[in-house]
């Protein structure tokens, strides 16, 4: 059924009047290539320099890409921060005082020399009662480790002093 047509009655035949020579290297050559599909060690070699400096090309411009992009986010960030001070200040009615960052951190390190200050001038050396009256409140609770309520009248003499240290620096502060 049809067999009869898919073959060619015609055949032909050409002779090549030089003969085809292959020299053994390239017969060698092709069967091993055909045996294994790996490739040469220089080959792969080669091959490997292409990848890696591709991968470090591709790297170093997502890199650069990355950069950029930074620079970008800081830059906007920076007008956004920028243009709300702005506007605060602008609005500095409904807000109150409202300064920009710079006099804000100078507002800032003047309470830190005002809080050095106070601390200098808050030493016990100074202040001996206060002293006196801190160490008596520690003996006597060394004294009563189970009873420390019987060191009430030390801790009323202590809480005394304090106050009439604190009401000292409100004065010097008028």
């Amino acid at each position: 059924m049809g067999a009869s047509q898919s073959k060619a009655d015609n055949e032909q035949v050409f002779y090549n009047p030089v003969p085809i020579q292959v020299s053994p290297e390239l017969a060698s050559q092709l069967s091993d290539a055909t045996l294994s599909p790996d490739v040469s060690p220089a080959r792969q070699a080669a091959l490997d320099a292409s990848v890696r400096a591709k991968i470090s090309a591709e790297a170093a411009r997502l890199h650069e890409g990355d950069d950029v992009l930074r620079r970008e986010i800081e830059a906007a960030l920076e007008r956004e921060n920028l243009d709300r001070e702005r506007s605060m200040a602008g609005d500095a009615d409904e807000h109150g005082d409202v300064k920009n960052s710079t006099a804000l951190l100078g507002d800032l390190e003047e309470v830190r020399q005002k809080v050095d200050r106070y601390r200098a001038r808050a030493s016990l050396v100074d202040h001996p009662d206060v002293k006196k009256a801190s160490e008596a409140v520690a003996s006597c609770y060394r004294a009563n480790p189970t009873t420390s309520l019987n060191c009430w009248s030390e801790v009323a003499a202590f809480r005394g002093a304090v106050a009439k240290l604190e009401q000292q620096y409100v004065d010097s502060l008028r």
